[in-house]
């Protein structure tokens, strides 16, 4: 059977010569995706931007473990249809660390044999046999009849498609052309460079083509006429005019373009014989300190295996600064090199992309390398033109491998890789080369940071000698310092060494953060990152640094147009370049993320060369931006409240718009770590008003994650904000506080809870604060029932709602009447309790509440079960779970549920009862709640028991036991009983 796929088009499969059509657009835009990089890690979010337009994505956000996971889902369901669609076709999809890799002889993709003709082409060509080379080329030309790549959507597969045709199809094409005036098929010529010239009437070097074979035929007059209009229309456009159209232009006006000019028509200089030529050798290895990188060694191998055949093709290992590009690159060659591979020669450049001094130039490296091969210094050719064929020519046929080492960019090498198109090429940057990679054909391999164990080898391994005894806990530290950076190693383990009596604890203390970046001079981490940053634009070094005075690593798009005040498809483009630099990382769902050591470096140069107002609206922004995208998501999730005002003379940013409750809840999870820092921030700089009011928009959300005990510090720190600016905003203390207790409450830390209360209730009196008053009575009284004191419990409730009678507060009395009902149940006044159950209910429906109709109508339901009318119970507890569900109250939902659960009990519908005992303790451990969680667990192992169920009975029960860890002695001893009863 005989298998090829197609990405020309449709993406598809041809099987022995029949082609079968993959089903579900999707699937192939995948399949698609993963085909134009072959055996390369294609990230999932890479995937979601090609294959999915924004408005497909909604359905993920609605994802139980938030938008994140539910785009991971998305991809994964289709991978999985991808993998079933390839069973059989020898081609496989692996998954990556964050993405996938399809595993295919690259051969077997259309693209990729264009590419590998088109190379054999060039090579016949350049040795003369221009009759081979136009067959060849005429084939891979015919390749090219439909859309590329037509199941990808988005801008980024438009532009994908367009540097495809600009780099692969148009140079095909053109040299196409060339063969065939160099057979003298003019004709032919004519033909296609009309065709080229329909197509693509403004790419310079089908113009340079046309020019020239026009002056060759004697048109002098109309390649003028071309090219002053195909100039007047670039101009109008912006676009500038290649230095080498100019020139050929110049030689058309002065007769020195002639037929001399065309290709096949000048003489070629023979290459030299392999015996004249000398092997050029890398003199010197790097240091046997590669540690860990097994895996990417074995990548190179399988990229380019054992022949006895030379071998050409590219290979890009990107990474940060200090990671060991360089020495995987030397290591790899060395071990080849050792094995007999490469004896033609190996040559090594440092093209000094990111030095300060500036790079080397294409021209410089090319004449070192021809000198390298032994060539004569008065016949290395003066042009860059005529050093590209001279290296070609020295080196095709043979086997010669290339490291080009700290590249620039993609403009920096292409010079080179024309000269090398031979030759076995790896070339180290700290750039992504994604052009090279996605229409070069280059392989794409990233060098990670070392993990934990093999961050702890090359410690060891450096300081051995020193330290033949570690202390473990102090070389944990060193580690942690390090953040798996070789050179950040390496810098630590020199410091150890030099230090060798000082204990490594005392060491990594004094090793924290720009105390590390600026050991050593101009091999330190800010030396090598400086490098990095000098190589930006301007603008781009003005957002890295800006960047690095947001309050946590990963940010959003948004946030980061904040603090660079830019639009946000401004600030993309400067995030790619950051991404491409490995400045930056990019994650799924739009995330970026700073790794640590670079993020310290940000900061240190946020510090040196931003002024003092620039950072400080930098602080404002992202500050205003945050609190105000809060507020939106408050909004969602309390419709029934007004959310802490914004605060005076507010900078004009743009907050993200957050559609509804579950993205909502999801935005304050993902970016709990950066407000809390925010929190934090604004305190220490004196921004007190934006610190308690991003404090208040939090309420309950961290409480319906079981996260509350998280939220505490960042209270405390908001309620001394809040008393930095107690005479101009005197209600916010007092709110805080109530928070404060109120999370102190839902700890059991019962004693803590009361004091601020206490507190809390004082200053509200104090200012004349009735709002706060009554809110903390409401809790209070929650407090007292919680303690077990029914009658204080109706006296501080029935206070609450008088109060908020009297305000004529609307939304907020509906709480309070919750309450108050959950109070006088306690205290025996069923009658009482439901009167202040259906007044709640009725207060929520008016103020569109569905969270106190929710809880109104299962503790009503509650309430009808301890008087015994099971039937009612049911109905008002089955009609407060979709109020519940809907506005995502997982802990409420599960205490109806448990309400049900246990009416059909007492029924002894026992299957029943396991149903809604079962969904209780999912929504309880969901958020989690131990004493809950532990408590339907209990009634679950009740209800299975019943069943007759025990051995499922039992391990409900010891599940409970192991949830519960004590915290709750008299539910202790009911799970003891029922494991006595079993």
């Amino acid at each position: 059977m005989t298998v090829e796929f197609k990405i020309l088009g449709k993406t598809r499969a041809v099987v022995d010569g029949s082609p079968v059509l993959l089903p579900r657009a999707k699937v192939r835009a995948i399949l698609g995706l993963l085909m134009l990089h072959p055996n390369t890690n294609v990230s999932r979010s890479k995937i979601i931007r090609n294959v999915w337009r924004p408005a497909e994505l909604g359905k993920a956000a609605a994802h139980p473990g938030g938008r994140e996971a539910g785009l991971r889902n998305l991809v994964e369901t289709h991978i999985k249809k991808a993998r079933g669609g390839l069973r059989g076709q020898q081609a496989e999809i692996k998954s990556a660390s964050d993405g996938y890799q399809l595993l295919i002889d690259k051969k077997l993709i259309d693209f990729h044999r264009f590419r590998a003709e088109v190379e054999t082409a060039r090579t016949r060509a350049s040795a003369g046999e221009h009759a081979m080379a136009r067959g060849l080329l005429a084939d891979c030309v015919e390749l090219w009849n439909d859309q590329l790549l037509e199941d990808l959507n988005g801008a980024e597969a438009e532009r994908t498609r367009s540097l495809m045709i600009a780099d692969h199809f148009v140079p095909a094409c053109l040299a196409l052309l060339d063969s065939r005036l160099a057979l003298d098929e003019h004709q032919e010529a004519f033909g296609l460079l009309n065709r080229l010239v329909d197509e693509h009437p403004k790419n310079q070097q089908v113009a340079m083509r046309r020019l020239t074979v026009l002056a060759a035929v004697g048109r002098v007059d109309e390649a003028k006429e071309h090219y002053e209009h195909l100039v007047r229309v670039l101009v109008q456009e912006g676009v500038p005019v290649l230095a080498e159209l100019r020139g050929l232009y110049g030689r058309l006006k002065s007769g020195g373009l002639n037929r001399a000019a065309v290709p096949g028509e000048a003489g070629r200089t023979p290459p030299p014989s392999a015996q004249d030529l000398t092997r050029p050798s890398i003199q010197q290895w790097p240091p046997n300190l590669l540690v860990g990188r097994e895996r990417l060694l074995k990548r190179l191998d399988s990229l380019f295996p054992v022949t006895d055949r030379p071998q050409s093709g590219v290979v890009v290992l990107h990474g940060v600064g200090g990671v060991g590009k360089t020495a995987l690159a030397l290591t790899w060659v060395a071990r080849m090199v050792a094995r007999g591979r490469f004896a033609d020669g190996q040559l090594f450049a440092d093209l000094t992309g990111y030095s300060p001094l500036g790079k080397k130039e294409p021209a410089e490296v090319l004449r070192r390398f021809l000198l390298d091969f032994g060539i004569e210094p008065d016949r290395i050719p003066t042009t860059l033109d005529r050093s590209v064929v001279r290296l070609r020519e020295l080196t095709v046929g043979r086997t010669v491998v290339v490291v080009l080492d700290n590249a620039l960019d993609e403009e920096h090498v292409r010079p080179l890789l024309a000269a090398l198109s031979g030759c076995l090429v790896l070339i180290t940057s700290r750039n992504r080369f994604e052009n090279l990679m996605v229409h070069g054909g280059a392989d794409d391999v990233e060098v990670p940071q070392l993990d934990q164990e093999e961050a702890e080898r090359l410690l060891r391994r450096v300081i051995s000698e020193s330290r033949p005894a570690l202390d473990k806990d102090g070389l944990a530290l060193l580690i942690e310092r390090g953040k798996g950076i070789p050179l950040a190693l390496r810098v630590i383990g020199a410091r150890v060494k030099k230090q060798s009596r000082v204990p490594l604890a005392v060491i990594a203390r004094e090793m924290r953060g720009n105390q590390l970046l600026d050991v050593g001079d101009k091999t330190s981490l800010a030396a090598v990152f400086s490098y990095s940053y000098i190589a930006l634009a301007e603008e781009s070094r003005r957002a890295f640094r800006l960047l690095g005075g947001h309050p946590g690593a990963s940010f959003g798009v948004g946030v980061a147009a904040a603090v660079v005040d830019l639009t946000a498809a401004e600030v993309r483009r400067h995030l790619d370049v950051l991404v491409s630099g490995h400045l930056l990382s990019q994650g799924a769902d739009d995330r970026y993320e700073f790794h640590d050591l670079i993020r310290e470096y940000a900061i240190s140069r946020l510090e040196r060369d931003s002024l003092a107002p620039e950072r400080g609206s930098s602080l404002r922004r992202m500050l205003d931006w945050y609190l105000l995208t809060a507020r939106n998501a408050y909004r969602h999730i309390h419709p029934e409240e007004d959310p802490p005002p914004p605060p005076p003379a507010c900078t004009y940013v743009v907050p993200s718009e957050l559609d509804g409750v579950d993205q909502s809840l999801s935005w304050f999870s993902q970016e709990w770590e950066n407000l809390s820092g925010a929190v934090g921030l604004a305190h220490r700089e004196r921004l007190n008003g934006h610190a308690w009011r991003i404090v208040a928009t939090f309420e309950d959300v961290l409480y319906r994650f079981g996260r509350a005990a998280e939220l505490i510090p960042v209270l405390k720190i908001g309620i001394a904000a809040a008393r930095e600016v107690r005479e101009i905003e005197p209600e916010a203390e007092a709110g805080l506080l109530n928070n404060l207790a109120f999370t102190y409450m839902n700890e059991r830390r019962y004693d803590e809870a009361l004091v601020t209360y206490r507190s809390s209730y004082v200053l509200a009196v104090e200012r004349g604060d009735r709002v706060n008053q009554a809110l903390v009575l409401g809790n209070m009284a929650y407090f007292e029932f919680r303690l077990d004191h029914p009658d204080r419990a109706v006296s501080l409730a029935e206070e609450s709602v008088a109060i908020y009678r009297s305000l004529g507060v609307g939304p907020k009395i509906g709480n309070a009447l919750v309450v108050l009902g959950v109070a006088r149940r306690a205290a025996g006044d069923f009658l009482g309790a439901a009167r202040a159950f259906n007044e709640a209910a009725r207060a929520g429906r008016k103020a569109q509440s569905l969270k106190i109709q929710g809880d109104a109508l299962a503790e009503l339901g509650a309430l009808y079960y301890h008087v015994g009318d099971l039937d009612e119970a049911i109905q008002a507890a089955l009609s407060a779970i979709p109020l519940l569900e809907k506005a995502k109250l997982d802990h409420r939902c599960g205490y109806a549920h448990l309400v049900v659960g246990r009416c059909h009990y007492a029924r002894l519908e026992v299957d029943e009862a396991i149903r809604h005992y079962g969904a209780a303790v999912l929504l309880y451990r969901r958020r989690p709640d131990r004493v809950a969680s532990a408590e339907a667990l209990t009634f679950l192992a009740q209800a299975l028991a019943a069943a007759g169920r025990n051995s499922e009975a039992e391990h409900s029960l010891v599940l409970a036991s192991e949830v519960l860890d004590g915290r709750d002695e008299a539910l202790d001893t009911q799970i003891n009983t029922q494991f006595s009863l079993l």
